[in-house]
Order: C-alpha cells, then structure tokens, then sequence
C-alpha cells in the first residue's frame, strides 16, 4: 500500500517552524555555555542537545524516508549543479522552475539544525566545527546511499551539496551568534573570558 506523498512545499511547514525553534534553543544554550562556562554547564546543556538531535533527526528520517513509496528501480543524478540550472537562471536571477528551486532550499534548510546544534555537543573538543562538517559530510553520504539502495528518493549528488552547505549556514548562524553574545555579556559583565572557556 503506498504512503501519501508529502509536498515539497508542505515539508517547509515542517522544517521552518522546527528550524525556528532549534536556532532560538540552540543560541540560548550558547549564551548559558558561555555566561556559566562550559566546565560547569557542559553537562546539562550535553544531554538537552541531544534530546534536541533525537527530535530532529526522527523529523530528518521522516522526511528522507519514511513519507515516500520506493520506486521500481534506483534512480541517480550524479551531475553536480544540475538541479541548479534546471530550477534557477542566474543572469539574471530568476526560479525556471519551482519544484526544483524547492528542493534545492529544502535540501539546505533539512541541514542547518546540524551546524546548530553539534558545535554545541562537541564544545569540549579542540576543532568542534571541522568535526561537525566531517560528520554532516558522512550523513549526507550514508542518507543518499540509503536512499539508493532502498529506492526511497533519488541518489543525487546536488543533494549531498545542498546538506553540507546547510551545515555550513548552521555553523556561520552559530558562530555569529556566539561572537554577538560574548560581546554583550562583556559588556554588562556578565561574565569575563578565562581558562579558555569561550574557545571555539
């Protein structure tokens, strides 16, 4: 019996409204990470991420997987930036076609709580940005090749783009967030650097 397909424009009424509240959650953690130092903190603000992460990758699983019918055969897109040019014309911008340019936005947006969320579980480590990026790289590698092998949607390379550059918009998101909120707990002195506890 074949599952109802979800839309591509309904999964943004999924994704928005759980990207809002991740990216709120997620800098507010910052702010706690920061203004309580992360020796004390560390331990609270691990186990909320990830109960944070269970929740977001069911709403991840749910919307690479678990909607769709598998086809009759696995079907691949191994161009790179080929649903760029089928969906978008850059000079000068414009969407050709809609559908595509949807996927495309969100193949990003399905990404981004992962640059939100994991700096935050890997505070403690040296690099914890690079080691978000690796990881991000190694789902969006293991979700096309389930998908190919269980013809559960299209193995495409633009999609494994897509997830890691909504990755990096979730570190950059963070990052900023991070520096704007040192600035401003310094300056109510809040809190002051030291033991290298703001370290990224």
């Amino acid at each position: 019996m074949n599952r109802p397909s979800l839309s591509v424009a309904a999964s943004f009424y999924v994704i928005l409204p759980l990207l809002l509240v991740l990216g709120v959650v997620a800098l507010f953690l910052r702010a706690q990470q920061i203004a309580a130092g992360q020796e004390r903190a560390n331990r609270q603000i691990t186990d909320l991420v990830v109960v944070l992460l269970i929740i977001y990758l069911g709403v991840y699983a749910y919307l690479t997987f678990f909607y769709r019918s598998p086809s009759s055969k696995a079907i691949t897109k191994l161009t790179p930036f080929q649903s760029y040019r089928e969906g978008f014309e850059l000079f000068p911008f414009r969407i050709k076609k809609l559908g595509v340019a949807r996927e495309v936005f969100l193949n990003i947006l399905l990404t981004i709580p992962v640059g939100l969320l994991l700096p935050l579980l890997f505070a403690q480590r040296k690099h914890p940005y690079l080691l978000t990026a690796r990881i991000a790289i190694l789902l969006a590698v293991v979700t096309e090749g389930l998908q190919y092998v269980t013809r559960l949607g299209y193995c495409e390379t633009d999609d494994l783009i897509n997830n890691f550059l909504g990755c990096l918009i979730g570190m950059a998101i963070l990052a900023a967030g991070t520096k704007r909120i040192r600035w401003y707990l310094e300056k109510r002195n809040i809190t002051k650097p030291d033991n290298g506890a703001w370290h990224q």
